[in-house]
């Protein structure tokens, strides 16, 4: 089955992430737009639960927040894979895992501005210089973990920033405009992926949608309903995978008729 959670508002993509064992994962168009590491998450927080669907904020260690929904049955594998994640679920003991750990405090945020900014200071030196004691200490691997956690965090906001610095550089209204339609999903993707979900959720022992696949997506005049058409592998009950052509009407969220190699699963 093909678990996954909806963001609906906030820092990160609108739309369907796909929950794997050690990230969730955006399609943002035809390949990967974005991966995030459960342990890039500082906090996962469940606020509400209406029937089934689970409402949950996500906060990541970049101060980024977004609020989602999934089922209840992916709420349990996406927290499950989070917690595993995190450095307390390994038994250290609490007065040495807390070296180094990234913390929501003002000591951590200044060192952060200092990275973005350009500018050294006197924290980031300090920073540097317990990352280097922590290495050379051979008698306490949980502070070495911690401390490598940090320079990883370091070296992605500086490579964040070096990746995107020419967009801060021109015109702050051009900018604005263009993260703006960066957000907005694309409906042609989102078909191909609802449809990939539907076949996957039909498939009784497995099925998959191989990189490069022969996908066409063809609107209907209302603007609304996609037809996406699509190469796929289904899995049948002897462990053998088979080649196949499917095809699906995709209406907002709901896909309204599935058909593979020509037979209707639902209309």
């Amino acid at each position: 089955m093909f678990e996954r959670l909806e963001v609906l508002s906030g820092d990160l993509e609108k739309g369907i992430w796909a929950i794997d064992k050690s990230c969730i994962t955006h399609y943002g168009n035809v390949f990967t737009s974005r991966n995030i590491q459960y342990s890039d998450i500082q906090a996962l927080t469940r606020t509400e639960q209406i029937s089934n669907v689970v409402y949950i904020e996500i906060k990541l260690i970049t101060g980024e927040k977004a609020n989602a929904k999934l089922d209840v049955k992916y709420y349990s594998i996406l927290y499950d894979n989070y917690t595993k994640a995190k450095p307390s679920s390994v038994g250290v003991d609490s007065t040495c895992s807390n070296d180094l750990k990234l913390t929501d405090n003002s000591h951590d945020k200044e060192i952060a501005l200092d990275l973005w900014s350009g500018k050294p200071s006197s924290k980031m030196n300090e920073a540097i210089a317990k990352v280097s004691c922590s290495q050379s200490n051979e008698q306490r691997p949980v502070k070495e973990r911690s401390t490598e956690n940090l320079v990883w965090w370091l070296v992605g906001i500086i490579f964040m920033l070096f990746l995107f610095s020419g967009g801060y550089m021109g015109d702050n209204s051009s900018s604005t405009s263009e993260e703006s339609s960066a957000s907005q999903s694309n409906p042609n993707v989102d078909a191909q992926v609802y449809c990939k979900i539907a076949l996957e959720d039909a498939a009784t022992y497995g099925a998959k949608v191989p990189w490069g696949s022969n996908t066409v997506v063809v609107p209907y005049e209302d603007g609304r309903r996609y037809r996406v058409a699509m190469d796929a592998e289904i899995k049948n009950a002897y462990g053998t995978w088979g080649k196949s052509r499917i095809s699906c009407i995709v209406n907002g969220e709901q896909v309204t008729q599935l058909v593979i190699d020509g037979k209707t699963m639902y209309n």
